[in-house]
């Protein structure tokens, strides 16, 4: 009976293949492990270079050959988040916008309409805190460029690969416009700037970098 493929969500699948197998470094493919590829460009993440020796499947291979012979923009992407397990900044934050700017001493700053006259009207100094809009905009179309490559090369590998069948990808398209999960409470629904955190064995929220336990 033939064995049944493994089923790998696409995102896993290239880590599995770059990282675990070695291969996010090398393609692999040149005798001594010539590193002089693609990956080699890709900016240093701070991670020890693996030896393509951990490569032992053939299907590693053929993911690492589909991400080569990608748009060279699209598979810089996968291999560099690939290789490090992780997905591209989105800016979570979403645009910033401005606040009032504090002093060096704590205080909301203000500019008088007669300098020194304290009692004079007043206007707050502002200052923008955050992402811009081009920025975030530009993060966000970099992500939507890795996923729409990662579900690119999932359907050619399940053309060609032996073993393993790739799925997904489970991250979602478009993170930003998906709706945050709500805590409920006996006060009521936790806001999404709120954030789960843990203390020992007990359970809090940060609520503006407060920590207070969860009822």
């Amino acid at each position: 009976m033939k064995k049944a493929k493994e089923r790998v969500d696409i995102e896993r699948l290239v880590t599995w293949a770059l990282l675990d197998q070695g291969l996010g470094w090398s393609s692999g493919q040149s005798s001594g492990g010539n590193l002089m590829t693609l990956g080699t460009r890709i900016d240093s993440s701070g991670f020890s270079t693996p030896s393509v020796s951990l490569q032992s499947d053939d299907d590693a291979l053929l993911v690492r050959a589909g991400i080569d012979a990608m748009a060279s923009d699209v598979a810089e992407l996968i291999i560099r988040h690939g290789r490090i397990g992780q997905r591209p900044d989105w800016c979570e934050e979403g645009v910033g916008d401005f606040v009032q700017k504090k002093s060096a001493n704590g205080k909301l700053a203000w500019v008088f309409e007669k300098p020194g006259d304290y009692r004079s009207p007043r206007k707050p100094v502002m200052e923008f805190v955050g992402w811009r809009k081009e920025q975030v905009e530009y993060f966000r179309a970099t992500y939507r460029l890795w996923w729409v490559g990662l579900e690119d090369l999932a359907a050619h590998l399940n053309t060609v690969m032996a073993t393993h069948e790739a799925t997904g990808p489970k991250a979602p398209f478009q993170p930003w416009l998906e709706e945050k999960p709500v805590i409920h409470t006996p006060d009521g629904p936790l806001e999404s700037r709120e954030k789960p955190r843990k203390r020992g064995s007990r359970e809090y929220v940060e609520i503006d970098g407060k920590l207070i336990r969860r009822a």
